[in-house]
């Protein structure tokens, strides 16, 4: 009787451990979901997507000489604005908690990459 009770609580220390701590990764709930561009999403609507946040918000993180610029030649013009479109949706999704239906979907795979960090 005296293992099991002492096994019981272990037990329920361990799970008020996991349940109780207060730090930021287990409070928020997109710390773990990153809100990116679908694939299927076309370069000409990404990128108007792009202007139009840029002329309301900051986007230094996304313009030449930003950790996460990537310069729109014609052979990664797709790549770049999915990029860029991606980390504003991001930046959206961690402030409202909302991910566009019409141009992003939810992942759960960071894909911050090098000096380039998705909030």
């Amino acid at each position: 009787m005296a293992k099991t009770t002492s096994a019981l609580r272990l037990l329920c220390l361990l799970v008020c451990v996991v349940i109780c701590r207060t730090d930021d990764d287990v409070l928020t709930s997109t710390n773990f979901r990153w809100c990116v561009a679908r694939d299927d999403v076309s370069t000409t609507l990404l990128e108007t997507y792009v202007k139009e946040t840029c002329k309301v918000r900051t986007c230094t993180s996304i313009q030449p000489g930003g950790p996460c610029y990537i310069s729109p030649s014609w052979c990664n013009k797709k790549n770049s604005a999915k990029k860029h479109a991606s980390y504003l949706l991001n930046w959206d999704y961690k402030k409202t908690l909302v991910c566009s239906k019409t141009l992003g979907k939810i992942i759960y795979d960071n894909p911050s990459r090098g000096r380039c960090r998705y909030p």
